[in-house]
């Protein structure tokens, strides 16, 4: 089972790559 805190680390390395993708 995925811990949260290793879910938010996920969900804030997306997020980054999302936003360098977009710039």
């Amino acid at each position: 089972m995925v811990s949260a805190r290793n879910a938010t680390k996920c969900a804030e390395h997306l997020l980054s790559s999302v936003l360098s993708f977009v710039k």
